[in-house]
């Protein structure tokens, strides 16, 4: 137990040393597919068994996005209009400022809950565990100002998933860059290589992902931020590749 401990502190601590710099080498490697970004994903409809299905089976998590200017309430509506249901959670670091656009007493949103990090004497550590609402055995994380509407692609990234354990999607017509992460704990060390292939510690490029939810529950921190690049420096530290 305390073998785990240390190790936890270890990567947190290396995380909290790589952050800057890697921000600043993400920002210079993105500046020529910026303009690709787009912010939606178009769709073929399927029936309303189908949207059942998937309720059952995905959960979806948004996680990073700024207070002040986020798509978080269109990106929400957005979900539930192609899929009435679906599980879907709000993880932030505190409650946002201003409030988000949505009305949690609406019976259509009664899948849709706001999770709040930060401790609260009202409020148990299950409760601020997100991994405590995740029923499903898949979960699926969206970026900000994205639009989920293609039924298929979701069906056909749950059959990959279910065989590889970690799928990335790229957002509308963006290149995805796959990243090698040499993760080296007990010297701190993280070293980044650009690389070809399919199969990736991490990506570059705006993009959604899908894993299996047991594979979050072995992570130390699975919604530490900066995110998804903590999220994969600890899915790296575990042995998890994703493709």
């Amino acid at each position: 137990m305390r073998l785990k401990f240390v190790r936890a502190l270890l990567i947190l601590a290396l995380l909290g040393n790589l952050i800057v710099w890697h921000k600043i080498w993400r920002l210079s490697m993105e500046q020529n597919t910026l303009g690709l970004l787009t912010p939606s994903v178009m769709t073929n409809e399927h029936p309303q068994k189908h949207q059942q299905c998937l309720g059952h089976l995905v959960t979806i998590v948004i996680r990073q996005f700024e207070n002040f200017e986020n798509d978080v309430a269109f990106m929400v509506e957005s979900v539930l209009n192609s899929f009435p249901g679906i599980p879907i959670l709000i993880v932030c670091d505190e409650l946002p400022y201003p409030p988000l656009e949505l009305d949690f007493a609406n019976e259509s949103m009664k899948n849709v809950k706001l999770i709040s990090l930060k401790p609260e004497f009202n409020k148990s550590s299950e409760e601020r565990n997100p991994l405590f609402y995740i029923r499903t055995k898949f979960v699926l994380f969206l970026p900000d100002a994205t639009r989920l509407s293609n039924k298929q692609v979701i069906q056909d990234t749950i059959a990959q998933v279910s065989n590889l354990g970690i799928v990335i999607v790229p957002v509308g017509k963006i290149a995805l860059h796959c990243l090698e992460l040499d993760l080296k704990v007990r010297e701190w060390s993280l070293k980044i290589a650009r690389v070809m292939g399919t199969e990736c510690d991490s990506v570059m490029g705006k993009h959604v992902t899908m894993l299996e939810a047991k594979i979050l529950r072995r992570l130390s921190d699975p919604f530490l931020l900066p995110f998804t690049d903590a999220l994969y420096i600890q899915t790296t530290a575990i042995g998890a590749k994703m493709n």
